[in-house]
């Protein structure tokens, strides 16, 4: 009750004060001082191509549509019909970032995988031909195991093995895929932190390792990410540490938004 007698100078610095703890206490957007950029911006598909499989690289397409400052995934397709499978794929390579990005579910599913679960993912450091799976590493974006690892053609990471109550134990082996370019090999994993509605999916890339963060949540980490050299051998292997980013589109529909990226010190040598 005494507030109610205060000056009216004094009501404005207190209500200025309430409102700035109010912003302060919202999540950061793209292009604020946090120091992430958008990727995407809101409008269109400028800064990315399109990759559809059997089809390359192409210019005209229907299976992403920016909608409302989203990108629709598969926006006309008819439920349970058939639909290739695409990516979005960055216009530069990027290397010593924090990406940062929202999906959201939507309902229908396609044809080959009208029966299983939703699956997209992150694909990053891309490498040789671009494909539906190129040769990279991925965050998973699946229904129920979002933050999963996958090890894609001739590459190779170490991974940690989960501990459900008490994080990680950093102990994983190294794997190792080859040369197939279609190969994937999917890394141990704990608990799903996805929840309904929008999730919020963080790769922080240094060097040539890789934290993967649901929801606010670390649920796995690549080490020593590495990639060979056609004709390399056993000694071909080097350092991955940069690449193109690729978003998934594999038979569900669902939006992507708040595509953002802030740029990371280099590791020391």
């Amino acid at each position: 009750p005494t507030n109610l007698h205060l000056s009216l100078p004094r009501r404005l610095l207190v209500l200025a004060a309430c409102f700035t703890t109010l912003l302060s206490s919202q999540p950061a957007r793209a292009g604020t001082d946090d120091g992430f950029k958008p990727l995407f911006n809101g409008r269109d598909l400028s800064g990315w191509k399109v990759l559809v499989d059997k089809q390359g690289i192409v210019t005209e397409q229907s299976i992403f549509r920016v909608v409302d400052g989203m990108i629709h995934v598969y926006p006309d397709a008819a439920e349970g019909s058939a639909q290739p499978f695409a990516g979005l794929i960055t216009d530069l390579p990027y290397r010593d970032y924090h990406l940062r990005l929202q999906f959201r579910w939507a309902t229908r599913k396609f044809a080959p995988r009208a029966d299983a679960v939703r699956d997209a993912g992150v694909m990053f450091h891309m490498h040789g031909e671009p494909v539906i799976w190129p040769q990279s590493v991925e965050c998973q974006i699946q229904e129920g195991d979002c933050g999963d690892l996958w090890i894609l053609g001739a590459t190779r990471a170490s991974t940690p093995i989960h501990s459900l109550s008490n994080g990680y134990d950093f102990n994983g082996d190294l794997k190792n895929l080859g040369d197939g370019m279609s190969a994937g090999l999917r890394g141990p994993r704990g608990a799903s932190w996805e929840t309904p509605g929008w999730n919020t999916v963080e790769v922080i890339v240094r060097g040539a390792d890789a934290i993967f963060i649901i929801n606010g949540k670390q649920v796995n980490e690549a080490r020593h990410m590495r990639f060979r050299k056609p004709g390399g051998g056993d000694w071909g292997w080097q350092p991955l540490t940069e690449g193109p980013i690729m978003l998934q589109a594999e038979g569900a529909e669902l939006f992507y938004r708040a595509i953002e990226l802030r740029p990371l010190n280099p590791v020391a040598p």
